[in-house]
């Protein structure tokens, strides 16, 4: 019993840890981001425009994209205290290979290795900054997660979005962003098999608990726009 108690104080602080790491993050890299745009070192347009139009940007977000939904997917089939559980455990060996293994996503991780490299053979892109590449995944990103944020809450009218779902559009991008990048810093031995790599397992997990807290807040905004 005190066992279980230990347990489930460290899960509910490994959750209030989240929120407040989630918290942290967005503030101090707006802050660089809103830096770099300013500054006359950021990055040319037409620079950007060649990155995200190339083959290896392309293929490297789309495998991205397709373990992301396939791990979300896997995490919604969890109970709150599975979940919590879950990121409990990011840095367990053991327990992290199996959820790899249950979400069937070993051939994914081997796809993102793979369109990874060819992306940081990319001339154009291995010279962006972190935020840089950070606010390139981003604005990538927008688009996308603008169209699932209309059909996942079914906007009518005009086709805008109102304030809620423009939050959610924001927290989403960010979230997908945060892990693409998480993704492109992965590095593993050679010799250690993906699934108990660690890094990929943890980045999707954390993508997929942004989910949940974007989620989170847009039915809060919800509610209080209805009050």
């Amino acid at each position: 019993m005190e066992n279980n108690q230990k347990k489930m104080i460290g899960i509910k602080q490994s959750y209030f840890n989240r929120n407040f790491s989630w918290t942290l993050f967005i503030s101090v890299l707006m802050f660089a981001v809103i830096y770099s745009c300013s500054s006359d070192g950021f990055v040319d347009g037409n620079e950007t425009s060649d990155i995200v139009k190339s083959d290896e940007f392309t293929a490297f977000t789309s495998d991205c994209e397709l373990a992301m939904d396939k791990f979300v997917s896997y995490a919604n089939t969890l109970t709150q205290d599975e979940f919590d559980e879950l990121m409990y455990n990011l840095n367990n060996d053991d327990y992290m290979s199996e959820v790899v293994n249950r979400a069937g996503l070993e051939e994914d991780l081997q796809r993102i290795v793979k369109s990874k490299k060819h992306l940081l053979e990319n001339k154009n892109y291995v010279l962006l900054d972190d935020t840089k590449q950070f606010t390139l995944f981003y604005d990538h990103a927008s688009p996308i997660q603008k169209n699932n944020v209309s059909i996942k809450t079914r906007t009518e009218g005009d086709g805008g979005l109102n304030e809620c779902e423009q939050r959610q559009l924001s927290d989403y991008s960010w979230a997908r962003a945060k892990c693409d990048l998480a993704l492109v810093g992965c590095t593993c031995m050679v010799e250690v098999p993906l699934a108990a790599c660690l890094c990929y397992a943890a980045a999707l997990a954390n993508y997929a608990d942004d989910i949940r807290l974007a989620d989170r807040s847009y039915e809060d905004c919800i509610r209080n726009l209805n009050k």
